[in-house]
């Protein structure tokens, strides 16, 4: 790190998002941290990769001015990408600023997910009117449904076509941005935000006494509150930490839908630059520019403190947001309390279970040497967690590497503690 004061810059070029500047301005302050707006470059700058003036050692992207185009943004991401004394926030985002922002886009990513797939919406590319028509009369696409545009937002861009009729007085200007899709009979939907690869906290947005087709009415949210049951925490934790990953964001928040006939959930969109003004801190308890600020101080531990403590300090902290039964699970292998079974094959996962088995039951932990060796050579994922999909799970989903992860750090951390106290034995 280059300075003892620890400085975010904040990459936000819209002022209309003056809401998200101001909060995390506010919470800087507070935590105090320095604090710096960026809004555009000079195109020379990047022209020249001369970059290092803007940004501090923690930057958060959300996006440049819209003047600036997607090549120059590209530029400026794979710059501070390079920079691996910066701890940086959505700069690893999957196909870029502008493609990661197209829904059209998103749901291919979706759909190369095993779990995603069978909760993302289809979708198809419509030129003109006659476009529509052949879906129809091709049986893809049935009333009643919707007209979006791909890089809408808000619920803006969206017209929901019930018939023949309304297909025909429609004035909707189409061009290469716009979609096609079923409507999703919702009783529900549901903000969630994702902040290194856990779920920080979920809002429900209900629909009761909302216009069906008034979709910004139902994206702002009639009747907003905490969700609490259980089960349903546990499906939309799983969708949106496959939905952030998917698309190779640290911070976002995922839009989810549940449609109300089948109980299905869809995923409708990540938004990589979400802000948290429409009441959600008030609403779930959370202060998410906060929360954004702690996970900078983990992701900084790594840098100073290397793997082992980096880890640690990251995981203990992520595993307080759990909904699940890895939350307890987790907790059980750190005070050696898990009754854990012997693992078949021979992989990383299986190899630190079973050392976690032996030396329960009276193995030498100094014969985890080398295995922990193993383990402080494998990088991190994008995301800051631990070993990523070379050992299970997707890379960027927390909840689908902890429980190796806990097994790892109890063995260190018991391993150190011999160290401690017989000099020279290992």
């Amino acid at each position: 790190m280059t300075s003892n004061k620890k400085v975010l810059t904040l990459v936000e070029g819209r002022k209309v998002n003056h809401r998200t500047i101001d909060d995390m301005r506010n919470q800087t302050e507070k935590a105090g941290w320095g604090f710096s707006l960026l809004g555009e470059i000079d195109g020379d700058k990047i022209a020249k990769c001369d970059l290092e003036e803007f940004f501090s050692d923690y930057v958060l992207w959300r996006d440049l001015d819209f003047t600036m185009g997607p090549t120059e943004s590209a530029c400026v991401l794979n710059w501070l990408n390079s920079q691996k004394d910066k701890v940086t926030i959505n700069t690893h985002l999957v196909g870029g600023r502008a493609f990661n922002s197209d829904k059209f886009y998103q749901y291919n990513l979706y759909g190369c997910d095993n779990l995603l797939k069978f909760c993302t919406p289809v979708a198809f590319i419509v030129k003109n009117k006659d476009d529509v028509i052949k879906k129809l009369v091709d049986g893809d696409l049935h009333f009643p449904f919707v007209f979006k545009d791909r890089m809408g937002t808000a619920g803006k861009g969206i017209e929901l076509i019930n018939n023949k009729e309304e297909l025909d007085a429609s004035k909707w200007s189409f061009g290469y941005a716009t979609m096609a899709m079923p409507y999703i009979f919702g009783d529900k939907e549901w903000r969630v935000f994702v902040v290194g690869g856990v779920a920080v906290g979920i809002m429900s947005k209900g629909f009761e006494g909302v216009d069906p087709g008034d979709f910004e009415a139902k994206s702002a949210g009639k009747h907003k509150a905490k969700e609490e049951d259980p089960e349903v925490l546990n499906e939309l934790c799983q969708i949106a930490c496959h939905m952030a990953a998917r698309c190779g964001l640290e911070y976002t928040g995922c839009d989810i839908i549940r449609d109300r006939k089948y109980g299905r959930y869809y995923a409708l969109e990540t938004n990589n630059s979400a802000g948290w003004q429409n009441r959600f801190n008030e609403v779930t308890g959370l202060n998410m520019g906060q929360v954004l600020l702690e996970w900078f101080d983990d992701m900084s531990v790594l840098k100073e403190k290397g793997f082992y403590e980096g880890v640690r300090t990251y995981t203990l902290n992520r595993t307080k947001y759990l909904y699940t039964a890895n939350r307890e699970r987790f907790a059980k292998i750190m005070d050696w309390s898990e009754d854990t079974e012997l693992a078949e094959g021979d992989d990383l996962y299986a190899a630190l279970q079973n050392a976690y088995r032996d030396i329960k039951n009276g193995g030498d932990v100094k014969a985890a040497k080398g295995l922990i060796d193993e383990v402080e050579r494998r990088p991190l994922c994008w995301a800051g967690n631990f070993l990523g999909s070379d050992i299970h799970g997707e890379d960027g989903v927390f909840e689908e590497q902890c429980i190796p992860t806990a097994y790892y750090l109890a063995i260190r951390e018991k391993y150190d503690k011999i160290q401690g106290t017989n000099q020279g034995l290992i």
